[in-house]
């Protein structure tokens, strides 16, 4: 059961549309040249950042630990979007990305955590962890990536 649901939730981040800008950005590391770092656009990191934050949520086995053995949809999404918005500040100091002021820095972060939480809200849905009865109803930011995906 809990290998045909690491395949399923594999497919699903494999499928995912930014899947090579993300692999690439997550091969980036403080070293890269500047010319490498500059082009990854908010999205990218933040599908970065969701797919980190999924590995982790998966990793540490986060939607089991609830009072009846599963946590709530809706508990499971909280979770999983701090780790995602975290984790896009995280990439962007580790990967020394570019920027020209601390305001557009700001600026880009908050706009790659947007992306990260609507990513990080489609994955939890899509990844088979929650049965149809299970799922709470879709919210702005799980519209806003379906329209994506």
């Amino acid at each position: 059961m809990f290998e045909k649901l690491k395949a399923k939730i594999a497919a699903h981040h494999s499928s995912h549309p930014l899947a090579k800008q993300r692999a690439e950005f997550l091969l980036v590391t403080a070293d890269t040249p500047l010319e490498r770092k500059a082009h990854f656009p908010a999205d990218v990191v933040g599908a970065a950042a969701a797919y980190e934050a999924f590995q982790a949520f998966q990793n540490n086995q986060a939607h089991t630990s609830g009072i009846d053995g599963k946590v709530t949809h809706a508990r499971s999404k909280e979770i999983i979007v701090g780790l995602a918005e975290g984790r896009v500040v995280k990439l962007v100091e580790e990967k020394r990305l570019p920027f020209t002021s601390e305001s557009e820095k700001v600026k880009f972060i908050k706009t790659a955590q947007k992306h990260a939480a609507a990513d990080a809200k489609r994955a939890v849905r899509e990844s088979g962890i929650y049965g149809a009865h299970e799922l709470e109803p879709l919210d702005s930011d799980e519209k806003i990536a379906a329209k994506i995906m």
